[in-house]
């Protein structure tokens, strides 16, 4: 779960009487560089959490590009409720830098179910839809690379593209 302050891994084998208080059943997952944790995602093989920081709420700005920790999404290799969660073992951030005045903050997204690789599909407000790379992590120093992006600056007449969230279907990715 996100929870505006923290990250959390929940026990919900007993989904009448899930464990969301005991310590020994849910994982607080720390991460200094959050603002407010907006979402969590799992991989297709659920080897893997990603915990999008909503910097700000949106505020602008801009991506300042891959060594930016602003609004970034954080990656840790999923651990058993109640066990403590070891550091990201990778991040992710847009790696084009927009103007100061867009907003650009990782929102609403999902993995997309490859085979053999972990590809992470998001919304970043004002800079569009993105495709990252966190196949092989390198450690929360080190960006996973972006190898598909689409942002629709002015296509329809209105101005920066204000995407919500994109999520993968059917071999689609949709945003709104």
């Amino acid at each position: 779960a996100s929870c505006a302050g923290d990250g959390q891994l929940w026990d919900i084998s007993d989904p009448a009487n899930p464990c969301t208080r005991d310590p020994s059943c849910h994982t607080h997952v720390p991460n200094p560089f959050f603002v407010f944790f907006h979402n969590a995602v799992f991989t297709w093989d659920g080897e893997v959490v990603g915990f999008t920081d909503e910097w700000g709420g949106g505020s602008a700005h801009g991506c300042d590009g891959p060594q930016d920790t602003r609004g970034n999404t954080y990656f840790y290799e999923v651990v058993e409720p109640g066990q403590p969660i070891g550091p990201p073992i990778e991040r992710y951030m847009i790696a084009r830098p927009q103007p100061a005045t867009e907003e650009c903050t990782t929102h609403n997204g999902m993995f997309i179910p490859v085979e053999d690789r972990y590809l992470y599909v998001a919304a970043w407000y004002r800079a569009g839809t993105s495709v990252g790379d966190i196949s092989n992590p390198n450690g929360p120093a080190d960006s996973a690379p972006e190898v598909a992006f689409f942002d629709a600056q002015g296509v329809d007449g209105r101005g920066m593209a204000d995407t919500w969230s994109s999520y993968w279907y059917n071999d689609f990715v949709y945003a709104n």
